[in-house]
């Protein structure tokens, strides 16, 4: 039986741009490896393979993100979907490697915010309707607007310049919800101001990428009734140390987790199949039923 070298499938993976070693690199690995594992049962090109368990793994890796799953929980999850349990697909093991590989996109640095929990707030700052002494990060209408702010002398680590970064929060205390006008990180980090949602209570994650020089993190808040409140808590800033992203291929600020992992997903699945193409000039190699692969690892 015809192996995969080693040789063979760096080159598909230089030539999908996908060389590099880092997580992006491991997932492509996890992406041929179930598309070969899948193979023997359903001759299927790695285009038409991809299209069929593109959702099933946005999904899910959607819904195990920040949950901490085990293995075995993943693999529920993905037994839920029928194209999952069918003969030739294992998903306790490539199934479950895909959602973990595909999370493991937004691995992240270290905290880049001191005092995150509010516990103390000697390094937070507050104008107007803030307040930052009760352990948390309040609002509550006066003047109709207030900002919160770590300057970047505080900050635990320098943010860096066009990089791309996850802010994790958690929102309590919602009064008059339909009058908060707005909530926003400033230009401090931003080219363009970004709103953020605090209008229901529940834990949040928006990603975003940095401006060229990025000075003081503030979150401002506007409102227009009285007794308008929310409440911001256990605040979170790191980097997202692995990205297939660049300022010249997508719009600067991409806020939320779901768009953030499907256009990751796709641009791997792209890249991949750009690269099978461009080694092979068409599929057909992939698609041998006698062809095997040895990923060395």
């Amino acid at each position: 039986m015809a192996v995969y070298t080693q040789a063979e499938l760096n080159t598909i993976f230089t030539n999908s741009g996908l060389s590099d070693p880092s997580v992006i690199r491991r997932l492509a690995d996890v992406v041929i490896k179930s598309y070969l594992s899948f193979t023997p049962t359903y001759n299927y090109n790695t285009g038409k393979y991809l299209s069929q368990i593109s959702r099933t793994i946005v999904e899910v890796a959607l819904a195990s993100y920040g949950q901490n799953y085990t293995a075995a929980q993943i693999q529920t999850l993905l037994l839920a979907y029928p194209y999952f349990c069918s003969p030739g697909f294992s998903a306790v093991t490539t199934g479950v490697l895909l959602v973990q590989a595909l999370l493991a996109i937004l691995e992240q640095g270290a905290e880049s915010l001191n005092e995150t929990n509010f516990a103390t707030h000697a390094n937070w700052d507050v104008t107007g309707d803030f307040t930052d002494s009760g352990g948390n990060a309040a609002y509550l209408h006066a003047a109709g607007a207030g900002t919160l702010t770590q300057t970047s002398a505080h900050l635990a680590v320098a943010l860096v310049g066009s990089a791309w970064y996850k802010l994790e929060y958690t929102i309590s205390g919602v009064v008059n919800a339909a009058h908060i006008t707005a909530c926003q990180i400033t230009t401090g980090i931003l080219d363009v101001a970004l709103d953020i949602p605090v209008t229901v209570a529940g834990k949040y994650t928006v990603i975003f990428k940095t401006k060229a020089v990025p000075g003081d993190f503030v979150i401002s808040a506007t409102d227009d009734a009285a007794t308008t409140a929310f409440v911001i808590d256990d605040i979170s800033l790191k980097q997202i140390t692995n990205t297939l992203y660049s300022a010249s291929t997508v719009h600067p600020t991409l806020p939320y987790v779901k768009e953030y992992i499907s256009k990751a997903w796709n641009e791997v699945c792209r890249r991949l199949n750009d690269g099978i193409q461009a080694t092979y000039g068409s599929f057909k190699k992939l698609n041998e039923p006698e062809y095997d692969a040895n990923l060395n690892d």
